[in-house]
């Protein structure tokens, strides 16, 4: 998933280490990051209850536009959990930071999403994350926790494989990055999640697996049983590889978060099998812009 996708999915899920204390209750997940316009507005996430949403910290990625406090707590006042998307292994032109950013960061360019793929470990991109200074202002980190969201939600964790000469280097930098960003924000909240989204083999790379799992709350991973080149319904090609790790990240108290972008009636009742058979969570979405969604109790359906 790159940040320009829009997708809206739902899944059913229990107790976790996801959710503790005023959160017990959640029972589903969605995220949504565009379309904040009718039919895919902010209301239908206030009119959910007990709800897990991963959505954007700004309405289009500049400071002006970013989520109040006022607006986070109407969108919780539900028992909802707001989860705020941050993508750490890549940059966007439209994010307020880029302007600033130096262009000594930038590694190669995304051609699949047009965004940039950065030199994540460099010194400049981690305190443009994690710390006020003169040249960005409030890290990211820092205006994600003043809005009051419960948790970031790590994309772009695989781009250690971006560098495949440095790959296990790159995959310890990556990790350590993740332990700062869980750090700081569950030392200003101690129940602050931190879910990452692919990149789960990094943990066959690193020197510290028990320190890195400690740090996290949660993974997501796409297209575990349908991988290809298409952009919806691939056929059946599970990531066997995976699955130690899952179990791995499973016996480390972790949900896992699995999104597919299916449409055929066969195959997602297929994926729903064996995710329920690797307790897993099972989401389905599309990669096409047109708003589909299904989720485990329902039928699919367009809005």
């Amino acid at each position: 998933m790159r940040l320009m996708i829009f997708a809206f999915v739902l899944g059913f899920m229990g107790c976790s280490a996801l959710i503790e204390k005023k959160y017990v209750s959640i029972n589903k997940w969605g995220y949504q990051l565009q379309a904040y316009r009718p039919p895919h507005d902010l209301e239908r996430i206030q009119k959910s209850k007990d709800t897990l949403w991963v959505i954007d910290y700004s309405l289009d990625g500049t400071d002006s536009r970013r989520f109040r406090p006022d607006q986070i707590d109407l969108l919780k006042s539900n028992n909802n959990l707001l989860i705020s998307y941050l993508s750490i292994g890549e940059a966007n032109s439209f994010r307020y930071y880029f302007d600033k950013m130096p262009k000594s960061l930038i590694s190669e360019r995304n051609r699949d999403w047009g965004s940039l793929k950065i030199r994540f470990w460099e010194k400049e991109w981690q305190d443009m994350i994690l710390d006020t200074s003169s040249r960005w202002g409030k890290g990211y980190l820092e205006k994600i926790i003043e809005a009051g969201f419960d948790g970031v939600y790590l994309d772009i964790v695989d781009g250690f494989d971006n560098f495949p000469k440095e790959r296990k280097l790159r995959a310890q930098n990556m990790a350590d990055f993740i332990v700062a960003i869980s750090k700081k924000g569950k030392k200003n909240n101690e129940h602050f999640r931190v879910i990452i989204q692919n990149g789960i083999h990094l943990l066959d790379l690193i020197d510290n697996p028990d320190q890195f799992l400690k740090a996290i709350d949660g993974v997501a991973i796409e297209s575990l049983f349908f991988l290809g080149k298409k952009p919806i319904d691939n056929e059946y090609n599970p990531q066997k590889s995976l699955y130690p790790l899952i179990s791995r990240y499973q016996a480390a108290g972790l949900k896992i978060l699995s999104v597919e972008y299916l449409t055929e009636q066969s195959k997602i009742d297929q994926y729903f099998k064996e995710a329920r058979e690797m307790k897993i969570i099972p989401l389905v979405s599309s990669k096409l812009l047109d708003g589909a969604l299904v989720w485990p109790t329902e039928q699919s359906g367009k809005e």
